[in-house]
């Protein structure tokens, strides 16, 4: 059997244990080599590399990230290549930073910044708490899971939106209907969108919906920049909504630097950098080595997509 995979995805040293723990597999690591592949471990850029008529003997490729909304799978027969993608490796860091952007704008982070600056002591009183405020989860996959507890630990009231009702952990309250989305957005302080992108969710949040947020309230979106209108955003921006807007995803990528959103002071931008993490290599190798095992024994395999 012949896997491809690119060894800065995992780091070199962890590539060389990988060939060490799976002796009876021939890795590759070119993208010549690639194409003859019966496996490949890749990021989903890959696919712009690779067109899936070179890929003949392909019978599984494990997608190194959690969106695959980059990927065209029409290419494929469905019925013989199998799709897994990377969940549960994201997660934590990603919740960290959904929280260090709203701590930013709860503890006016810019406004000590300046003012260490200047030297000026110059305290905020009555700072808003996560405790006691209603936090809206857009998604509740494994980065919306993670949200949820970690809010519950914070004290906040929980409501999450997904397609399926029912019951999750650490959520108070599931939508999965427009008017459940509306529900929510008129009831949370804080919206965190966690949604992969999709026909069904891109420009998800337009001005009729955006508008529905209270006045005063946090939007943090971590997904995909496409799932919100951003023209109505920075529409609504200018107006005065919004206490604040953190941003870890734009449409396009990188955002151009006209782009009125650099200069709101009401936005925090970070550069789609959300799951940077130590552990972040270490924890794809880890699910690859499952995975791995799984295929040889011919078990099934864990987070497979039907795309």
């Amino acid at each position: 059997m012949i896997a491809y995979i690119n060894p800065n995805s995992i780091g070199h040293v962890r590539y060389e244990e990988l060939k060490l723990e799976f002796p009876q597999i021939n890795f590759v690591d070119s993208i010549e080599a690639s194409k003859n592949a019966d496996v490949l471990l890749v990021m989903p850029q890959y696919f712009k590399e690779v067109h899936p008529r070179e890929l003949k003997n392909l019978r599984w490729a494990q997608l190194m990230m959690a969106g695959y909304d980059s990927v065209d799978f029409s290419g494929f027969d469905k019925d013989q290549v199998i799709f897994t993608i990377a969940l549960d490796v994201f997660s934590t860091s990603i919740a960290d930073d959904v929280f260090s952007k709203i701590l930013y704008f709860n503890r006016n982070m810019s406004h000590y910044i300046e003012s260490k600056k200047t030297a000026i002591w110059s305290p905020i009183r009555k700072e808003p708490e996560i405790y006691g405020s209603t936090v809206g989860i857009l998604g509740c996959g494994s980065i919306g899971k993670e949200l949820a507890k970690r809010f519950k630990a914070f004290g906040a009231k929980t409501i999450g939106y997904r397609t399926k009702a029912g019951i999750l952990d650490n959520f108070d309250e599931i939508v999965s209907t427009r008017n459940g989305l509306i529900h929510l957005l008129e009831s949370s302080d804080t919206v965190v969108v966690a949604l992969p992108l999709n026909t069904s969710t891109k420009h998800l949040l337009d001005k009729s919906l955006l508008s529905k947020m209270k006045a005063d309230s946090l939007l943090i979106n971590i997904a995909r920049g496409d799932i919100i209108v951003q023209n109505d955003l920075i529409e609504l921006l200018q107006k005065g909504h919004f206490r604040g807007v953190g941003l870890d995803v734009t449409s396009p990528e990188p955002l151009p630097s006209d782009n009125p959103l650099w200069s709101i002071e009401r936005v925090y931008l970070t550069p789609h950098n959300a799951s940077s993490s130590p552990y972040m290599q270490q924890r794809l190798k880890d699910l690859c080595v499952r995975n791995l095992k799984k295929y040889l024994q011919n078990e099934p395999l864990e987070f497979v997509i039907h795309p």
